[in-house]
């Protein structure tokens, strides 16, 4: 598991013609299921500052770097909504904290949840809390979650990720971006 934040900057390689296209500038993923749907990539020396590479299309997400079969892959898209720096509330209105990151299966290539800061002391006293997706999320201003969720270990939040994974809907209303 790593942070999507690990992700930003990371090169994006043609496999065809073995040249970097890119780097990744974000991730679209769906906030209820936790499905990864593509990639934004910065393009240098492009007309489109930013292209876009749907999940299917990639080869390999690796440690170094990502892969794809040919620069072809790249297209265009609609950028959604981002999730970075919004509170994170429940749906009955108390607030959980900011959302700082999102955790990322690469195995799974799956986004498992999201990392939220509720102020620096917290953070040190107990470290970030890690929070699980949910089919009843939703997004504004705000992140809502379900009153009944909670904080879970790593291991937990993976376990809970699979068990949505086969709900994910191809419902552009659920799909955001990491970056604002």
């Amino acid at each position: 598991m790593q942070r999507a934040s690990d992700l930003i900057n990371r090169r994006v390689l043609d496999l065809e013609h073995g040249k970097v296209i890119g780097r990744v500038k974000d991730l679209v993923f769906s906030l209820r299921s936790g499905a990864l749907y593509g990639i934004f990539v910065k393009l240098p020396f492009h007309k489109r500052q930013l292209g876009f590479i749907r999940l299917n299309q990639i080869r390999s997400i690796g440690k170094d770097a990502i892969t794809i079969l040919s620069s072809d892959c790249v297209g265009e898209e609609q950028k959604p909504q981002g999730v970075l720096d919004k509170h994170l509330l429940t749906q009955s209105g108390e607030f959980l904290g900011r959302i700082t990151d999102v955790i990322f299966s690469e195995r799974e290539c799956l986004i498992i949840g999201l990392e939220i800061s509720r102020s620096v002391f917290d953070d040190l006293k107990s470290g970030r809390k890690l929070w699980p997706l949910s089919p009843e999320t939703t997004i504004g201003d705000v992140v809502l979650v379900p009153d009944n969720s909670r904080a879970l270990s790593a291991d937990k939040l993976l376990e809970q990720a699979l068990r949505l994974a086969p709900l994910a809907l191809m419902d552009e209303s659920s799909w955001v971006s990491f970056v604002n």
